[in-house]
């Protein structure tokens, strides 16, 4: 590799902003992230230094042809060594310090050149935006990254180095600015790949050998495990760094805490993680991300008048200074604090006041997936709500369209579908056109759910889908199939398996093999001959190709559902081709090549003509869910052996994928396809009991809530159950009446899992409702002896005017 890149001309750096800016990076194979750094330094820096440690991929060449010059430097297991070299290269008058995963947002040099030639600083802290593989978790951190070049500064450190102790000691002022670097490699799944988080661990283990008592050191081990997901490492480590350290007396405090919460909410060690928000909120009083954090916690261990306060609060605050907390949570003190208060109200039953916090999110934050997602299965809830009570009470529905589709046949859900459509578009206004691909398909999924198919296909119109032809014309199919608009829908699937393949074939043209030398050099005309570097970067063309097998399947059904076996079995078998989905069409050509269905799925639950009618209250002619319910309690002597989780054969990955399958094919009413693959399952020797349960966890899902009650009762009194199920059977029999059964129910549901508070509380409920007071009251006192630290159980004490058995455990330290 050097001696190609030596055996090639080398290109020269265009002229920058003639402000003497030497950029200075340290690489080793970063062939997928640097043509675009350099990109961004373009008409910017007037040279740039380039230190390769021993790439073995085509980092040097991408260098090379973009006019970059490179030193090679032996690595030593030493970032401040390598960081030094390329200082001590550098002949400018100022240097920017960026990494290769980094880029120069656009249009900030007039700032920059502001910042060079008044000169108010010796360095500037720059804001570094950075994006993760969760795009949820967007943050803003701090990093002296522009500074004089003066030989008196220089990084110290073995990892995570740092240059601020050198700067302070020659003297020099260090000012925040708002210069931006964008960071991409955030992504924990390329840190692990590149194996950077084991290498930085040994370094940091090594400087701790030489310094146990380096707070940083202490905080950075801490980082390395909370980015892993060591937790319990995580807080040991924040809990000695603060020790160490006080978090009003370092810049890293904040992170610190913040992580340490976090740890420990991830943990599930609710009541730490509040104490922590309690002792540390009072130094910190700004940084509203540990505000949202305490809001978010409180959410989560059930102290829902904690969360509402935390929350208004962080709204009321706003985001948190960036210029002053060294990390930054995008959306803590917008967007997220608003969809959070909208789960708060959720949780409690307030859907009006939730749907007016997710208004507050996307307000805020139109792209925001979550807040979309919610604001619209609330706002189906609430129109679904409204049309059933004037529905009974004979009233006129809401709008001449929703009645159409009522008088049509359509279900009262379809109906909701076009109210809180309509609502959605007044919301988003004209910031419609601002929403990104995931919010769309968010949007048009919570429609084509709630069978609102005309909705639907006009969310398919939204700019969001512009460039992702195959995805849309996939999703276009869907609504179709779903409508019944068979022949419809089988011609547009096989037009989204044209643009799959059309864009796969564009994506893995020879052009796209030098995309990146293109990026870096094509604009100097540097790229050397017989340069070509095959560098590989998927385009947005094979994204839309990983859109076929959910195509060609939905294509087999299609066909199937016409009576074309043969083009049927032929998707079914180039489904195959895709190892991923190889089990799924295994079970699909198994049950397409043996033709109709035996009818299992309805023998396990009687004559269950019309169960897939979709209007969410159908049920089957079996036993009759008020006589299974009446038998509930044979539960105790059916599962003697123990209520915990049944083992579960179908969570092998194969079953799986036929349980998928299972549940596309039941929301499409292929009912023939369900008894098919049942029988397919049958075969393989699935317990008719795990049939029973997973078939009721599918109607659940489809609103069929009778149909699903009575298929969890059957197999959970033949001992198959989740905790799931059986709550789900407890709470349909209080709410049918049946509050013995109910309660019989809850007990055993508690007697399996002792710790878990909501089941306690639900138990509680359902003695209350029997006027059980006296025993609600010893239920939870007897849990709150399990659980001292319960903020749900301590809630439901002050609730009823009791004095709760405050016993809180003291946090280890």
């Amino acid at each position: 590799m050097l001696e190609v890149a030596q055996g090639r001309k080398e290109a020269t750096w265009p002229s920058g902003l003639g402000l003497g800016l030497s950029a200075c990076l340290i690489v080793k194979n970063e062939e997928q992230f640097l043509p675009e750094c350099l990109a961004s330094l373009r008409g910017i820096a007037d040279e740039v230094v380039l230190v390769d440690t021993g790439s073995t991929d085509h980092t040097v060449e991408i260098a090379q042809a973009a006019g970059a010059r490179v030193v090679h430097e032996e690595w030593r297991n030493d970032f401040s060594a390598a960081r030094n070299r390329s200082l001590q290269e550098a002949t400018g008058e100022w240097i920017l310090v960026i990494d290769a995963d980094e880029r120069l947002q656009p249009g900030q040099a007039e700032r920059l050149r502001q910042l060079l030639t008044e000169g108010q600083a010796d360095a500037y802290q720059l804001l570094i935006v950075n994006f993760p593989d969760d795009e949820d978790a967007r943050a803003t951190s701090h990093r002296i990254g522009l500074f004089r070049n003066r030989r008196e500064y220089r990084y110290e450190g073995l990892v995570h180095e740092q240059i601020g102790p050198s700067i302070l000691k020659g003297g020099g002022k260090i000012v925040t600015c708002s210069l931006k670097l964008d960071h991409l490699g955030y992504d924990v799944k390329v840190r692990i790949a590149k194996g950077k988080e084991s290498r930085n661990v040994g370094l940091i283990q090594r400087a701790l050998k030489q310094d146990p008592g380096n707070p940083f050191m202490r905080y950075n081990l801490a980082q390395e495990h909370y980015t892993a997901g060591r937790f319990e490492e995580a807080v040991v480590q924040f809990r000695r760094c603060l020790w160490l350290a006080p978090a009003d007396k370092v810049s890293y405090g904040s992170i610190a805490v913040y992580r340490m919460v976090d740890s420990l909410a991830r943990l599930k060690r609710w009541e730490e993680a509040l104490r922590l928000c309690d002792q540390y909120e009072g130094l910190m009083p700004d940084y509203t991300d540990l505000k949202f954090l305490d809001g978010v916690v409180a959410l989560n261990a059930g102290d829902m008048q904690r969360a509402l306060l935390s929350l208004l609060k962080a709204v009321g605050q706003g985001e948190s200074p960036a210029e002053k907390y060294e990390l930054v949570h995008a959306g803590s003190g917008s967007y997220k604090a608003w969809w959070y208060l909208g789960q708060v109200y959720e949780r409690g039953g307030q859907d009006a006041k939730a749907l007016a916090a997710y208004t507050g999110a996307l307000a805020a934050d139109v792209k925001y997936v979550p807040a979309l997602r919610s604001w619209m299965e609330t706002a189906l809830r609430l129109a679904s709500d409204a049309l059933s009570r004037k529905s009974a009470t004979g009233e006129d529905g809401a709008g001449a369209e929703a009645g159409a589709k009522a008088k049509a046949g359509s279900s009262i859900v379809a109906g909701a579908a076009t109210v809180a459509y309509a609502q959605l578009q007044s919301v988003l206004g004209e910031k419609k056109d601002e929403v990104g691909l995931k919010g769309a398909d968010a949007v048009y999924t919570a429609l084509l759910n709630a069978r609102g198919y005309d909705e639907a296909l006009q969310v398919l119109g939204w700019k969001a889908w512009e460039g992702h032809e195959a995805e849309r014309l996939h999703r276009e199919g869907l609504v179709l199939l779903a409508a019944g608009r068979v022949e419809d829908a089988l011609a547009v699937l096989e037009q989204a398996l044209a643009a799959a393949s059309a864009g796969a074939k564009a994506s893995l043209g020879e052009g796209d093999t030098v995309r990146a030398a293109v990026v870096a050099g094509a604009e100097a005309g540097t790229i050397a001959e017989g340069g070509k570097a095959e560098v590989h970067a998927p385009g947005p063309e094979e994204q839309a190709n990983a859109e076929t097998p959910g195509i060609l399947r939905d294509a087999a059904l299609a066909a199937w559902t016409l009576g074309r076996r043969g083009a049927a079995v032929q998707y079914a078998s180039q489904l195959a081709g895709w190892a991923a989905w190889a089990d799924e069409a295994a079970a699909l050509r198994a049950v397409l090549v043996r033709g109709q269905g035996e009818k299992a799925a309805q023998g396990l639950v009687g004559d269950s003509e019309g169960q897939g009618d979709g209007d969410g209250d159908g049920n089957a002619d079996g036993m009759g869910v008020d006589v299974v319910l009446s038998n509930v309690t044979g539960l105790a002597r059916a599962s003697a052996a123990g209520l915990g989780d049944a083992g579960d054969p179908g969570a092998a990955t194969g079953q799986e994928a036929v349980w998928n399958l299972i549940a596309r094919c039941a929301f499409l009413g292929l009912g023939d396809l369900v008894d098919g693959l049942v029988a397919y399952l049958q075969e393989r020797g699935v317990q008719e009991s795990l049939i029973r349960r997973r078939l009721g966890e599918v109607f659940w899902a489809l609103h069929l809530e009778e149909l699903a009650v009575e298929l969890f009762i059957q197999a959970a009194l033949q001992g198959e159950h989740t905790d799931t199920s059986l709550q789900i059977i407890a709470m349909y029999a209080r709410r049918k009446g049946f509050l013995r059964e109910a309660e019989a129910v809850l007990r055993h549901v508690m007697e399996s899992n002792p710790e878990d508070a909501v089941v306690v509380l639900r138990l509680a409920g359902v003695l209350e409702e029997q006027g059980k007071g006296d025993e609600a009251l010893a239920v939870v006192r007897e849990a709150q002896g399990r659980m001292p630290n319960s903020a749900i159980l301590r809630s439901w004490m002050r609730s009823h005017g009791v004095a709760s058995d405050d016993r809180d455990a003291t946090a280890a330290t």
